[in-house]
C-alpha cells in the first residue's frame, strides 16, 4: 500500500490599509495553486502584531504607509515575538525606496511595487514557499545530525568509563580518548550511590562541563561513577573547588586520588570505593536519612510531583534493601525515617498532627510504604488547603484548569471581581509566591508529563501555554535544573 505524500502547508498574512487592495491580494492567492492553508488580513500595523502573537505566519505581505503604525515599525515588533522568522515582502507605491536600509536590517525578502500583476504576486508566494521548504529540510537534517551526535556521545562516554573500570590496556583507552577528542592531563573519580537521582548527576555533569571539565559517567554497581577529566594538572585546591560545586547538589559521595595518566584513573576509583565503604560503616547518626527527608519536603513544597514520587521510591527501596540484606533491620531504619519526618514537620508545619503510629505499624512492603508516604503528603495538602482563603483557592482552581491558555493576573482578578494588585498581595501572603510562579509551576509539571509521553518539545511548549520556545526552555531549566532537551533524553 502506497503512503500518501504529505504536502507542507503554510500560513500567510496580508497587511494593507486599503480594503480593495487587501481583498485583491487575498483573492489572487486563494485562487492560485499554492500550498497556503490560512490567509490572515490586517488593516494596520497594530492588527498585524496581534495576529502574529496568536498565529505562526510563515509569509507576510506588508504595506509600509499605514495608519497607527507603519509597516516596518510593525515588522520590528513582529520579529521580536516570532517563534520562527517569516518571509516578508514589502508592498510600496514608491519607486524610490527610502526605507531600504531599515528593511534590510529587518530581513525583508523583496520589495513589490504597487500596483503589481497577478503573476508577480503568485511568483513571490511560490518563491517564499520553496524557500520555507528548503529551510525545513535543512532544519530536519540538522536536527537529525544533532540527535545522532547526542545519542552517540553518551554511549562513547560510557564505553570509555567502562574500559577504565575494567582495566583495559593503555592503548585501547588512549584510542577511545582520541575518538572523543578528549585531552587528559589529569583526572579524578567521584562515586555516588546507585540510587542518586539521575537529574542530580546530570546537573553536576553539566555544571562541571560548563567550567571546562569533561565528565565520563556510567552505572557500575553499587555506584554511579563519574570520572572528571581535566586538561591541566589538578591539585588539592582544585579538588576542594570540585567538592564545593558538587555539594550544591548532593553531599552523598566519595572521591579518589588525583590520576596523572589513564591507568591511574582505575586507582582513583579504588580509592573512592574505599572511602565510600568507610563512610557507610561510620553512618550511624542517620545523616543521609535526614538529607533524603529534607529533599522529600523540598520537592513537595516546590510542587514537583514526579521528582517527589521518585524520591519516595528511593527511600522505600532503601528500607526494603536493609530488611532483605539484614545489614540493618528495615524496621529500625523506618524508625529513623519517621524521626527525620517528625523533625522536618516541626520546622515546616508545627500545627500538623503526625500519626507516626500508623507508619510504625506498616509492613515492610512497597505497597504499604507507598500508601503511608502518599497519605502523609495528601493529608498535609488537605490541611494546607483548609488554611487558604477563598480567593487563593479559587485562583489555584482557575490556574489548574486554564494554565494551557494565555491567562494573566488580570483575568483571574476579573473572574473574582477584585483588583489585580489586591489579588497579588493575597497570593504573596498566603503562598509566598507570585501569580507567575504559580502558573509556571503548573505548566512545568504538565510539560514534564508530555515529554515523558513522547510529545515533541515545540508542541509541549504550545500545549502548556508558554508564549515561546525560548521562554519555555528558560522556565523549565530554572524549575528543574536541566533543559527540556536534556530531560527528554532521560527517557
Amino acid at each position: 500500500m502506497k503512503r500518501k505524500r504529505v504536502i507542507e502547508m503554510f500560513q500567510l498574512l496580508i497587511v494593507e490599509d486599503e480594503k480593495i487592495e487587501r481583498e485583491y491580494l487575498k483573492s489572487i492567492i486563494e485562487e492560485a495553486n499554492v500550498p497556503i492553508s490560512n490567509i490572515f488580513t490586517a488593516s494596520n500595523g497594530e492588527e498585524a502584531i496581534c495576529i502574529c502573537k496568536e498565529n505562526d505566519c510563515d509569509i507576510i505581505f506588508l504595506d509600509i504607509e499605514m495608519p497607527l503604525k507603519n509597516g516596518l515599525d510593525a515588522l520590528k515588533e513582529i520579529r521580536k515575538i516570532e517563534r520562527k522568522e517569516s518571509i516578508c515582502f514589502v508592498l510600496s507605491s514608491y519607486s524610490t525606496f527610502q526605507y531600504a536600509q531599515q528593511a534590510i536590517q529587518l530581513h525583508v525578502e523583496d520589495f513589490i511595487l504597487k500596483p503589481s500583476s497577478k503573476n508577480n504576486i503568485i511568483e513571490h508566494v511560490v518563491k517564499a514557499c520553496n524557500e520555507l521548504l528548503v529551510r525545513k529540510n535543512s532544519d530536519l537534517q540538522m536536527n537529525a545530525l544533532v540527535n545522532k551526535i547526542n545519542t552517540i556521545f553518551p554511549i562513547l562516554e560510557k564505553q570509555l568509563a567502562m574500559s577504565i573500570l575494567l582495566g583495559k590496556s593503555d592503548i585501547e583507552i588512549q584510542k577511545q580518548f582520541k575518538l572523543q577528542n578528549l585531552f587528559m592531563k589529569s583526572g579524578i573519580c567521584f562515586l555516588f550511590d546507585i540510587h542518586t537521582e539521575v537529574t542530580i548527576i546530570l546537573n553536576i555533569k553539566n555544571n562541571l562541563e560548563d567550567q571546562g571539565y569533561s565528565c565520563l559517567c556510567v552505572d557500575f554497581e553499587p555506584y554511579q561513577v563519574m570520572f572528571i577529566i581535566a586538561s591541566f594538572v589538578l591539585n588539592q585546591e582544585d579538588i576542594e573547588r570540585l567538592k564545593e560545586k558538587i555539594d550544591r547538589f548532593t553531599k552523598n559521595y566519595s572521591y579518589g586520588s588525583i590520576a596523572t595518566n589513564n591507568q591511574l584513573l582505575l586507582e582513583s576509583y579504588k580509592n573512592a570505593d574505599e572511602m565510600m565503604k568507610k563512610n557507610c560503616a561510620k553512618e550511624k547518626s542517620g545523616g543521609s536519612c535526614q538529607e533524603s527527608i529534607l529533599l522529600l519536603f523540598e520537592l513537595y513544597e516546590r510542587n514537583n510531583e514526579d521528582e517527589l514520587k521518585n524520591e519516595i521510591q528511593k527511600i522505600i527501596r532503601c528500607i526494603i534493601q536493609k530488611e532483605n540484606y539484614k545489614k540493618e533491620s528495615g524496621k529500625e531504619y523506618l524508625v529513623r525515617v519517621i524521626e527525620a519526618i517528625k523533625e522536618e514537620l516541626k520546622k515546616r508545619y508545627p500545627n500538623y498532627k503526625f500519626r507516626e503510629d500508623e507508619f510504625l505499624m506498616t509492613k515492610i512492603t512497597e505497597m504499604d510504604l507507598n500508601y503511608q508516604f502518599n497519605n502523609l503528603f495528601y493529608d498535609i495538602t488537605t490541611k494546607k488547603m483548609q488554611g487558604l482563603d477563598h480567593i487563593t483557592k479559587e485562583t489555584i482552581k482557575y490556574v489548574k484548569h486554564n494554565y494551557m491558555n494565555q491567562i494573566s493576573l488580570q483575568d483571574v482578578a476579573d473572574q473574582l471581581q477584585i483588583t489585580p494588585s489586591y489579588l497579588s498581595r493575597i497570593l504573596n501572603k498566603q503562598l509566598k509566591k507570585s501569580f507567575t510562579d504559580i502558573i509556571n509551576e503548573y505548566r512545568v509539571q504538565a510539560a514534564k508529563q508530555l515529554i515523558k509521553n513522547g510529545v515533541v518539545l515545540k508542541e509541549v511548549a504550545h500545549q502548556t501555554g508558554f508564549r515561546s520556545q525560548s521562554y519555555f526552555t528558560q522556565i523549565f531549566k530554572k524549575a528543574t535544573g536541566i533543559s527540556p532537551r536534556d530531560y527528554q533524553n532521560l527517557f
